[in-house]
């Protein structure tokens, strides 16, 4: 697990973390990954 303190990340990775069956995201890119001055990286495209 990436090293975050984003609330809405940490609960879909806590949701989801005992499932059989693993989704990928698929349309990932670099503008929607920030990574901070401490390398804790967040995700900003939540469109479902």
């Amino acid at each position: 697990m990436y090293k975050t303190n984003n609330k809405k990340y940490l609960s879909l990775v806590d949701k989801y973390k005992n499932e059989k069956l693993v989704l990928q995201h698929g349309d990932l890119s670099f503008k929607d990954i920030l990574v901070n001055k401490n390398f804790e990286v967040n995700f900003i495209d939540y469109e479902w």
